[in-house]
């Protein structure tokens, strides 16, 4: 298990070791509590002559660098919200200047600098992913006061370097074979500091990563490419709040920085030309396990009512007693013929009906229950048998993949870890909606006296509707319906499955914990996993559906906010692959059984996200299917790797935008979303300048065609 990697080479990020340190000072600024302001910031010698320093503002509990100007005499900070900060300001050669300040009006602050060795140790380690340190790794930092500091590792994957306290520096690190990396980064450290460093082994590709602050200057030099080469760049806004749907206007400018003759005639015909990507008609054969509007809908809103649920669960001034049912330990057993009454819940948010439903086939792990009008369905019943079977199987790969407790745990009823599957009529396909297969509602895991609309039982429910349509010959609007009974029916109960282990996993953790408070939006991870369930046990793949959609358009796309689209499936699934073939099934362990988010837990204990985020982007474009080798840029599995369009042309995905000249490109972005281009040389010097107003990783493949 590849676990505890720090990735702090690609953070803007410090976190600060010692930050008590003897000139910090706590001020109060200002009187009157204002909703936004601004902080101004001016930097003398103790002479009182104007000086160029390192000026940064911290978020005071985590540390993290919110904005910064580097050598400069002065800097402004504006729309902040009233609280505390952690002012920083540095420069080589003088003592680094440390304020622990509480903003609540417009103001300005006055910095004195005193000259004085003020040095920080900085104790590097470099490994691996597979935590193999890394020896003869060169290392360096430069400042904007003509310090260029350099080193190599150790045998131990060890070195040091001495930096100035409170001035930003740029460190890379570059080693052959491994992708290299570049950021900046300030220390606030008494008198030492620690790196630990992943380094990413390329197998083989020319792989470059960076990681840019909002207010960086996002500018990297591609240098000579020749005329038989490409660059493959991929720019991913790296705003990690699960809940925040920010779009960003962003331009990239590609220069090609020719000879004399050849620049004229360019600037003349070609410079800031826009760049196009032909809107294409994809005629996308779409998976429909979990493939259509009206599912996605739908399952947005019973997750919706599952945390409001969960809101009152951890809410203390709540009189409600909502928590779900405990273990029971008596055998709640059922046979064919038995009846009882469902709650099923309306698909358009009306409430719930009441049906009657009969038990009419049972397996080891499953109770087949019919809807009661459905008994005299021939296309339904002929399959009832044979869906309980197969669930067998099911069972047995979801529980040894996903489940983290004992079997018992999942168990509401105490039938010995039977699920009830419920077969109802949920309503027909829908044109330009979709059909609902089927969905798990954690709500039935509550009890009736709480929670009104809970069938108090361990089980999820199947579309009737989605069965006759794998049987029989259907037709809706002049296009006929095709469903195939395993990949669409089992597969659906795969994915729900899934979700019910997910749900007990999250809720069994919390409750251990003590506290709600930290469960926060998980849908992307959670609908990953459920397509990863429905994969492992052979009844998904790759290669059509949710993938299309995602890769039509990846820049419309945030990876970890949930949308309700029919995209956020297709990177969710892509995602949730990637770090179980990466990771192995482990990472799926410490994900559903920790209080932190997903995004947390994989950035402490496997690999810095937004780093994480980089090396899946590049493997949707690199994978080459047939391909079994796992690597950081191929899946073992093949992708959807073009399609063809209305006009029978063959479109290779995902879409990516072409460059062959000096360009200006405008587009808009969503955040964790992908922008794809290519960059065909011609034996110059070619140049990229990113204007994004957000931190930004930028990821870089050097191919030859």
């Amino acid at each position: 298990m590849y676990k505890k990697f720090l990735s702090i080479a690609l953070l803007l990020i410090l976190l600060i070791g010692l930050v008590g340190c003897s000139n910090s000072s706590r001020d109060s600024i200002g009187d009157v509590i204002l909703n936004s302001y601004e902080l101004y910031i001016k930097v003398t010698d103790e002479e009182g002559n104007s000086l160029e320093g390192d000026i940064s503002l911290l978020d005071e509990d985590s540390k993290e660098i919110l904005d910064y100007k580097k050598y400069s005499k002065s800097a402004e900070f504006s729309d902040l919200k009233n609280g505390y900060y952690t002012l920083v300001v540095g420069r080589e050669g003088y003592q680094a200047e440390v304020y622990n300040l509480y903003v609540d009006k417009k103001q300005t602050k006055n910095v004195i600098l005193k000259k004085s060795n003020d040095q920080v140790v900085i104790n590097f380690k470099v490994h691996d992913q597979d935590d193999t340190v890394l020896s003869g790794v060169d290392v360096e930092a430069n400042s904007n006061y003509n310090s260029n500091l350099s080193e190599k590792t150790d045998i131990n994957g060890e070195c040091q370097l001495n930096v100035s306290r409170g001035v930003i520096y740029q460190y890379s690190f570059n080693a052959d074979n491994y992708s290299s990396y570049q950021g900046n980064y300030l220390t606030i450290a008494d008198k030492s500091d620690n790196f630990e460093i992943s380094l990413s082994n390329s197998n083989g590709f020319n792989i470059d990563k960076y990681i840019f602050n909002s207010q960086d200057d996002k500018e990297i030099s591609l240098g000579n490419v020749e005329s038989n080469q490409e660059v493959i760049i991929g720019i991913v806004p790296l705003n990690l709040d699960v809940e925040d749907n920010s779009t960003y206007d962003a331009t990239l400018n590609v220069e090609f920085n020719l000879d004399e003759t050849q620049s004229m005639m360019l600037k003349a015909k070609k410079i800031n030309q826009e760049v196009k990507v032909q809107n294409i008609d994809i005629q996308n054969n779409v998976d429909n396990t979990i493939s259509n509007f009206a599912q996605a809908k739908f399952d947005a809103r019973l997750r919706a009512r599952e945390k409001e649920l969960l809101t009152k669960n951890k809410d203390n001034s709540s009189n409600e007693n909502i928590s779900i049912q405990s273990l029971i330990t008596s055998y709640k057993s059922y046979n064919i013929g038995d009846t009882r009454e469902f709650n099923v819940s309306n698909v358009d948010n009306s409430g719930f009906k009441e049906i009657t439903a009969t038990m009419k086939a049972e397996s080891t792990y499953a109770y087949v229950f019919v809807e009661n009008s459905l008994l005299t369905d021939d296309e339904v019943m002929n399959n009832i048998g044979y869906i309980a079977n197969k669930f067998d199987d099911i069972y047995k790969i979801d529980i040894a993949n996903f489940a983290q407790y004992s079997v018992n745990e999942y168990d509401w009823e105490g039938n010995k870890g039977k699920k009830i599957i419920l077969v109802t009529d949920i309503g027909e396909y829908v044109e330009d909606e979709g059909l609902i297969m089927g969905f798990f509602y954690g709500v039935d895991y509550y009890p009736k006296a709480s929670v009104q609309e809970s069938n108090e039982a361990d089980m999820f429910y199947i579309n009737s509707w989605g069965i006759k349509y794998a049987e029989g010959d259907y037709r809706i609007g002049g296009q006929e319906i095709n469903f195939d009974l395993d990949k669409d029916i089992l597969g659906t109960l795969a994915h729900e499955f899934q979700h019910l282990i997910y749900f007990v996993n999250r809720y069994r953790t919390f409750e251990e914990y003590g506290s709600f408070d930290n469960w926060g939006e998980e849908t992307w991870i959670n609908e990953g996993f459920a397509e990863l369930a429905a994969y492992l046990n052979g009844y998904g793949n790759y290669q059509g559906g949710h993938s299309i959609e995602y890769f039509e358009d990846t820049s419309k796309e945030s990876l970890i906010y949930w949308d309700q689209k029919l995209s956020d499936y297709g990177a969710s699934k892509l995602f949730a692959l990637y770090l179980y073939e990466r990771f192995g099934k482990e990472i799926i362990e410490d994900i559903t059984t920790s209080i932190k988010n997903p995004v947390n837990v994989i950035s402490e204990e496997y690999r810095d996200f937004s780093d994480l985020i980089l090396d899946w982007a590049m493997a949707n474009y690199i994978t080459v299917n047939g391909d079994e080798n796992k690597t950081l840029y191929n899946y073992p599995v093949d992708l959807i790797k073009s399609v063809e369009d209305s006009n029978g042309n063959i479109i290779k995905l995902p879409i990516i935008s072409s460059i062959s000249s000096s360009s200006l490109d405008r587009f808009t972005i969503k955040s964790t979303a992908v922008k794809y281009y290519k960059v065909r040389g011609n034996g110059s010097e070619i140049n990229l300048t990113i204007d994004l107003p957000e931190k930004t990783g930028v990821v870089i493949y050097r191919d030859n065609y």
